[in-house]
């Protein structure tokens, strides 16, 4: 049976958006590029399926997790992709 987890909040998806668009401003790809990129590499280093940002959608990120991805999108903003690389 699945368990419940509350989904992540429209605050919540909404700050996700504003970090890619810093992140696609400071690396200057597409933002969808990037998202798709970054969401790859989280799940495969949370060993997780792949998510939806929408809290409408079945396979939405859970709100801890949710401050989980945002945590990984602020280290790739002030620490930088592939370890402050451009």
């Amino acid at each position: 049976m699945y368990k419940y987890q509350f989904p992540l909040t429209l605050k919540q998806m909404r700050h996700i958006f504003y970090l890619l668009g810093l992140l696609s401003k400071k690396y200057g790809k597409a933002k969808e590029e990037l998202k798709e990129e970054l969401k790859k590499e989280y799940c495969k280093l949370t060993k997780r399926e792949i998510f939806s940002f929408s809290p409408y959608e079945y396979n939405s990120l859970s709100w801890k997790e949710a401050n989980i991805f945002i945590e990984f999108l602020r280290l790739k903003l002030y620490g930088g992709l592939n370890g402050g690389k451009k």
